[in-house]
């Protein structure tokens, strides 16, 4: 009898030892496939910030390029050369991650071309402002700007982001299955060791329940408490996961909106358009790069200043229009209006959004597109 009882626990033993090893064995591999599918996320994340890069770098060098052949500044000049370094050199990291990627390589291959060529034009249009061709330059802008190139590099831009957003997608899905599917195979093999031990346990109580009644009662408080702490355990591990998990949707939701902050605050200075932001009594509270830029101001000059300080209106216009429209709640669309620069004074077209707040005015932005200064006009 006991023969039996000692060959039926080795067999359990057995079994429990062929679990763990078969339990290990397939950890491993998904533990590895998990690896695999981690880089290939990581991958995927490089590519799109290269593709950030590359359409940020494109707006700058576009807005930096107005602005120089407007003013001809040095300033304007450098930071264009920087924005097509930035530009070109992210293409280049975007094509080499992609090299293994037929499809991207060839996406990448047709937007580079398209930069070659939109890059060729911009050089024309600074090599003719150089040369003092101003007539050249405007004629050059013009059919820069009519051309669709830029707006086909930023198409392909989008969408090749827009495709390599939705890899990343499927990817982070297969990482989290098989994540899952880890988890599974883990407590599975532990609740089937889990049986077998109490199988053997059983069996063993079974053959020396007369004899050692004290000893298994014993073991069966010590079993219960050992249930009991795996419990709490597993609820202890389950709460300290879940806490994990809300810090860091947390920490992805903050950096998602300070990206998007950044981004937006990027778009707004790389506009080549005078931008004011203003409180409802007319203050400003920004200004954009081009408006410090233009009226040769700094960023403390301006802030908690009245906007008239900047633009002005011409003789016979009533009132003052901003206020105005900011006070009834209305747009304001092409007001011509006169800006004050450290050029001298530049005629303008004045553009007014107002801002609100639960259907209230609570200030307003100003747009202003340089039209000529007042001494070229009466030339």
């Amino acid at each position: 009898m006991k023969d039996t009882t000692l060959r039926r626990i080795l067999l359990f033993f057995l079994f429990v030892l062929i679990v763990l090893v078969a339990i290990a064995v397939i950890s491993v591999r998904t533990i590895g496939r998990s690896t695999a599918t981690n880089d290939w996320v990581n991958h995927t994340h490089a590519v799109i910030d290269r593709l950030d890069q590359a359409l940020n770098a494109q707006l700058r060098a576009h807005a930096t390029l107005r602005a120089y052949a407007a003013t001809g500044e040095e300033a304007d000049l450098n930071t264009f050369n920087d924005a097509s370094s930035d530009l070109t050199g992210s293409l280049e990291l975007a094509g080499a991650l992609t090299r293994r990627e037929p499809e991207t390589s060839s996406r990448l291959g047709e937007i580079t071309t398209l930069v070659e060529k939109s890059m060729q034009a911009m050089r024309e249009i600074i090599a003719a402002k150089q040369a003092g061709d101003e007539a050249g330059v405007r004629a050059q802008l013009i059919a820069f700007t009519t051309n669709a190139t830029g707006n086909e590099i930023q198409r392909h831009l989008v969408q090749l982001r827009e495709t390599q957003l939705g890899i990343l997608s499927e990817r982070d899905s297969a990482a989290y299955l098989q994540a899952q599917s880890t988890r599974w195979i883990v407590w599975t093999g532990v609740a089937v060791n889990f049986l077998l031990l109490a199988g053997a346990g059983w069996l063993i109580r079974d053959d020396l329940a007369a004899r050692r009644r004290a000893a298994t009662a014993l073991a069966e408080a010590n079993t219960q408490l050992e249930i009991k702490v795996q419990e709490r355990t597993a609820e202890l591990t389950a709460a300290n996961e879940k806490l994990s998990l809300e810090n860091i949707e947390r920490q992805w939701a903050n950096q998602a909106l300070e990206h998007q902050l950044h981004y937006n605050r990027s778009i707004v200075d790389s506009i080549s358009d005078l931008v004011l932001v203003l409180t409802k009594t007319g203050a400003i509270t920004r200004v954009n790069t081009a408006t410090l830029r233009l009226t040769g101001g700094t960023t403390a000059d301006l802030i908690k200043q009245s906007f008239s300080q900047v633009i002005r209106f011409p003789a016979g216009t009533q009132g003052d229009p901003v206020l105005t429209a900011m006070k009834e709640g209305r747009d304001l669309r092409d007001q011509p209006a006169v800006i004050t620069s450290r050029r001298g004074d530049l005629a303008g077209v004045l553009s007014l959004y107002p801002l609100r707040d639960q259907n209230k005015v609570i200030g307003g932005i100003i747009t202003l597109q340089i039209t000529e200064s007042p001494s070229a006009g009466r030339a």
